[in-house]
């Protein structure tokens, strides 16, 4: 077994980032765009909080597949193929089941409930697998890994990219991978990594969820923890991808074309669109690894309940949510009052998870 470093900055990342869907599927509840998928509605939409939504949206999710990327390299220094495949079902694919089986029928019945549909929760459960799973939402009472697609790329990717990561690591490898990391060195250099990543949007396939495109992204982040000139580039060049990116969540948020503009320009916007969602995730990387890079009880603590965390806050923020909206009050107060109460029942549903074996199991508790 290979002595692995520990990067404490990218447990930071992971925890933070997990920890931050709370308030970013929150914000979705006062968003009315049909496309913004939540399983409850409020009938008001609240500008501030699609904005907070709109910055959120655009780094999260790549930013989550390239930390897998390296965790994929880091686990594979250290266990066999066959130890690796086990441990992903056992880390992934029961708690992905688990989700699908017990808490996705309940998010989708709430949804259908906050539509005024009348059906009774056994119809609605059967009709869940039964039903077409149309495309994949939930919206219409079929099948939907809902928040849990994440989970189920990154099972799949791990299994089916197996046999690159294994290539990646031989020996004959190493030649390749060190003349890469020498060019990728140089300032900026980065950015090439980002270009096939938005082109690879043009295979329609799943919209913003393209699987294609977010396996080359996990291979990115494998290809980054292999050499360290790849985290030391990033860290170097942070504030520049800083930059850059505040540049395009500028145009992002202000530069959409009109009904009338040629395929050319809106081309263009639409890879702008994609560098706004990689290029955040190099700074965002690179800021975590020059000032918060270190070990805690806290970083301890949150590394083991975010994964459990990820699992069930869906179901905690649209059952808070469809409770709230129903009062009275200011939105504003209304997303806080979510926000609050999902973490509250999202820490103590993993505290209580993890006090159990078989609970810690199927949801995933270190």
């Amino acid at each position: 077994m290979s002595s692995v470093k520990r990067y404490y900055d990218i447990d930071w990342l992971r925890a933070i980032i997990v920890l931050s869907l709370i308030p970013f599927h929150a914000t979705i509840i006062f968003n009315q765009n049909p496309g913004a998928i939540m399983y409850v509605k409020d009938t008001m939409q609240v500008n501030s909080l699609m904005f907070l939504c709109g910055i959120m949206d655009r780094f999260h999710m790549v930013t989550l597949f390239l930390i897998a990327g390296m965790a994929i390299y880091f686990s594979l220094l250290k266990r066999s193929m066959k130890i690796f495949i086990k441990e992903r079902f056992i880390k992934l694919f029961v708690p992905l089941l688990t989700g699908s089986l017990l808490l996705n029928p309940i998010t989708t019945y709430i949804w259908c409930m906050n539509q005024g549909r009348k059906e009774s929760f056994f119809n609605h459960y059967i009709g869940f697998f039964t039903r077409g799973p149309g495309s994949f939402d939930g919206l219409s009472g079929g099948y939907t890994p809902a928040h849990l697609w994440f989970i189920l790329y990154l099972f799949v990717f791990s299994l089916l990219g197996l046999p690159i990561f294994k290539w990646l690591m031989k020996a004959k490898s190493e030649n390749v991978l060190d003349k890469l990391a020498a060019f990728c060195f140089k300032p900026g250099r980065l950015l090439l990594f980002a270009i096939p990543y938005c082109l690879l949007y043009l295979i329609e396939i799943l919209d913003e969820k393209n699987p294609i495109a977010y396996f080359y992204v996990v291979l990115i982040g494998f290809v980054f923890a292999t050499r360290e000139e790849y985290l030391k580039a990033i860290c170097r060049d942070k504030w520049f991808y800083l930059t850059l990116s505040i540049i395009l969540y500028i145009i992002f948020f202000n530069g959409e074309p009109s009904d009338g503009a040629s395929m050319i320009v809106m081309y263009l916007f639409g890879f702008v669109v994609k560098l706004a969602k990689i290029i955040p995730s190099f700074a965002i990387i690179g800021l975590f690894h020059e000032y918060i890079n270190k070990n805690s009880k806290a970083l301890v603590y949150l590394s083991g309940a975010c994964f459990t965390i990820y699992i069930v806050h869906m179901i905690i923020v649209t059952s808070v949510g469809f409770w709230i909206i129903q009062y009275g009050i200011n939105p504003i107060l209304k997303y806080f009052i979510i926000v609050i109460i999902s973490y509250i029942l999202s820490f103590g549903a993993y505290e209580i998870v993890k006090r159990n074996r078989l609970l810690g199991l199927l949801f995933g508790a270190k």
